[in-house]
């Protein structure tokens, strides 16, 4: 089988996996090899050797299916017909302003902001020409402050790995990334409480903790991406919540920047404090809309020493739930929703017939 004939086969199969997903077809793309493949038949045949040098130079009308998929998402105004609100634009005399309280992190090239502005789940999509990349908390509170003065709108983002689009913009607002708030802070190993910056990765923070003996109290599987100003923001739960328990109670203490630039600290590590409003649990879930979390205070547990695998569910060769069985739910440490279809083992000729829960004990 020649070039061409290859690239024309991989060409369909990319056709068809396009359509699987409901995203438009490169036709384009058989256009240039159809007319190409009739040339290519009619050349006389070459030897083996120079295959590869033909493969090179039948490689390019790849890149069109590269590019294809990050132009099909749609801005998220047109999508669902919303109207920009009377806040002012980024002019130059503005970026003179970040460029100087953020020296070469400030980013305005447009193939950098592409990432920031499209969803996880590549569906919304904005058209921010602004992403900032603050590394104090006195950064974020002046960046706030003079937004806030200025009327400009700002769109807060952390590991950009939500899947409702809360993280990136509707318009053209400014955004503000944690990612290099990624210091830790501290770690009191005989209270179990982490304080560390909201733009620490989750893995990183649980590869952290395994070497003090302690893990944290959630996991995610967008763990290698998220961080955790964003798990708190959203209120994330994970695979741990039934064994210990949700962020609003794990959460010890946050550092929030406020609309105006005002820092509110709320940065303690008592597991016990009666005083006063406990403000943090406004932010926790809040989505960025208050303020923007710039510090976490979590307690964490000690790492389990084994980890034991139990399948619960209904139908042959699977435990029957029963009250004893939902008590025992509760002191698990992992959960997870099996779909009905899915065999654990085949080895054991173990499946499923209805829907059941795996649960990991720890």
């Amino acid at each position: 089988m020649g070039c061409p004939e290859v690239l024309l086969r991989c060409t369909m199969h990319c056709h068809r996996a396009l359509f699987k997903r409901g995203l438009p077809r490169c036709s384009s793309m058989y256009r240039q090899l159809q007319p190409d493949l009739q040339t290519y038949h009619s050349l006389p045949p070459v030897p083996n050797k120079c295959y590869y040098h033909q493969l090179q130079a039948w490689r390019r009308p790849f890149h069109v299916a590269a590019t294809c998929r990050s132009r099909e998402v749609e801005f998220t105004s047109l999508q669902y017909d919303v109207q920009r609100l009377a806040f002012a634009s980024v002019t130059k005399e503005d970026l003179k302003f970040f460029e100087h309280l953020l020296p070469g992190r400030v980013v305005t090239d447009p193939d950098v902001l592409e990432a920031s502005n499209v969803d996880w789940m590549r569906t919304l999509r904005g058209h921010s020409q602004t992403l900032l990349r603050p590394r104090t908390t006195e950064e974020i509170s002046q960046i706030l402050r003079y937004c806030y003065n200025r009327n400009l709108a700002v769109n807060p983002q952390g590991g950009n790995t939500g899947l409702v689009g809360g993280s990136v913009p509707v318009f053209d607002e400014i955004i503000v990334s944690t990612a290099q708030m990624n210091n830790i802070i501290s770690f009191n190993k005989n209270a179990g409480v982490l304080i560390c910056q909201a733009g620490c990765i989750l893995e990183n923070l649980n590869n952290y903790l395994t070497e003090q003996d302690f893990i944290m109290p959630l996991d995610l599987g967008s763990k290698g991406s998220c961080h955790i100003g964003g798990n708190v923001a959203t209120n994330a739960g994970g695979l741990r919540l039934l064994r210990y328990g949700s962020l609003r109670g794990t959460v010890l203490g946050l550092e929030v920047v406020l609309a105006d630039g005002t820092v509110l600290n709320c940065l303690t590590s008592l597991r016990k404090d009666n005083t006063g409003y406990d403000l943090k649990q406004l932010f926790i879930g809040s989505e960025g809309t208050l303020g923007i979390i710039t510090a976490v205070s979590i307690l964490c547990p000690r790492k389990p020493a084994s980890v034991n695998v139990v399948l619960l569910g209904k139908g042959k060769n699977i435990i029957i739930f029963t009250e004893n069985v939902w008590e025992f739910v509760l002191i698990c440490g992992y959960a997870e929703i099996v779909s009905n279809s899915m065999i654990i083992s085949k080895s054991y000729n173990v499946s499923l017939y209805g829907s059941g829960l795996r649960v990991y004990r720890t």
